[in-house]
């Protein structure tokens, strides 16, 4: 495809990432507990990696899950704006009602390519198109856009309590739910 650049992690490589790093996280978790199961002590002492008890072991287990959770969310989500950026930039038609909300939302800089798209850019869009058809992919959608920008911001401020539990599954199903809905979506881009 015209412009579009091979540096994009497809979603299907973020996906399988994601399922192979968890399956050896877990691998690495059982033969832990294994070990507290037969009484073998693990020193602490000067190990990183090492707990002194079984609740210390559960505490950074925890910690490293939603870590890496979060880590394959910003990948997703980063592939995600690049597939979109690419989308509004090539793909979208012009006289279609998609790309009139995006001529009247978005500014002409933006759209030439002076100033980079964000997904400021794209929510008034989202919301008059998408909001319309269905209301929970957009709400969806406005909660990916939170968690991210709370994610790659340093996580500075307080995340608001609905996302305290957001996965690597609802960034995907949210994904998947909003590229069914953009018109003249590439097939080849929801890879």
């Amino acid at each position: 495809m015209k412009n579009y650049s091979n540096n994009i992690k497809s979603f299907q490589e973020v996906l399988e990432e994601f399922e192979f790093t968890f399956k050896k996280f877990s691998m690495g978790i059982e033969e832990i507990n294994r070990q507290f199961l037969n009484n073998v002590i693990i020193s602490s002492n000067g190990n990183f990696y090492g707990y002194s008890t079984y609740d210390d072991f559960i505490i950074v287990k925890k910690k490293a899950e939603l870590e890496l959770n979060r880590k394959f969310i910003v990948d997703m989500v980063t592939s995600f704006e690049a597939k979109i950026v690419y989308y509004f930039r090539n793909v979208l038609k012009r006289k279609s009602p998609m790309g009139d909300s995006y001529r009247r939302n978005v500014a002409p800089s933006v759209r030439q390519g002076h100033k980079q798209l964000m997904y400021q850019h794209i929510k008034p869009v989202f919301k008059e198109i998408i909001q319309p058809i269905d209301n929970t992919v957009y709400l969806e959608f406005l909660n990916l856009v939170t968690y991210r920008n709370w994610l790659v911001h340093g996580r500075s401020s307080e995340l608001p309590n609905y996302l305290e539990n957001y996965t690597f599954q609802n960034t995907w199903r949210t994904i998947e739910s909003i590229l069914n809905l953009l018109p003249d979506y590439p097939e080849s881009l929801k890879e």
